[in-house]
């Protein structure tokens, strides 16, 4: 199941209202996407694109962070991030991708009442994607929906370099 229309239109770089960075150089460069999710977005195996890796380009890092979408006592909410495949219906397992999900079953994101966030670096798949003469989307799939959804948003801060 794929975001909600309402999802996508809430991100100015998926609508299109908003170009994405590129570099020239080996600077290191960052671009907060962040979207705005309905409870409905906050389903088993629901998956959508929240930022562009640009062409050219490479991941060197990423961040993640939520407001709470999952409000119960015993929150359920997990997430896996990467590349999404062509037809955005699932994450990427493609070798110029990284061959899988760069963070798999992310619980420290979207749980806690005052929001919460994670860093990652050290993810290998993350490290192996390899740049393509396309935009890439970057997405995250529900890989446990929320106990009890509550809708809010989930931002990513892609840290990303020219190839």
């Amino acid at each position: 199941m794929a975001f909600s229309s309402t999802a996508t239109a809430s991100s100015d770089f998926l609508s299109l209202r908003k170009p994405p960075l590129a570099g020239s150089d080996s600077s290191l460069l960052s671009e907060r996407y962040t979207i705005s999710l309905t409870t409905a977005d906050l389903a088993t195996n629901t998956v959508g694109a929240i930022g562009i890796l640009p062409a050219g380009h490479v991941p060197v890092a990423f961040e993640l962070d939520a407001s709470q979408l999952d409000s119960n006592g015993t929150p359920t909410l997990a997430l896996s991030v990467g590349v999404l495949n062509s037809a955005q219906t699932a994450l990427s397992t493609a070798t110029a991708d990284g061959g899988a999900a760069w963070a798999t079953g992310v619980t420290s994101v979207g749980r806690a009442a005052a929001g919460s966030a994670s860093g990652f670096v050290a993810s290998r798949p993350l490290k192996t994607v390899t740049p393509t003469q396309t935009d890439r989307m970057v997405g995250v799939q529900f890989t446990a929906g929320a106990a009890t959804a509550v809708a809010g948003a989930i931002a990513l801060t892609l840290y990303f370099r020219p190839a």
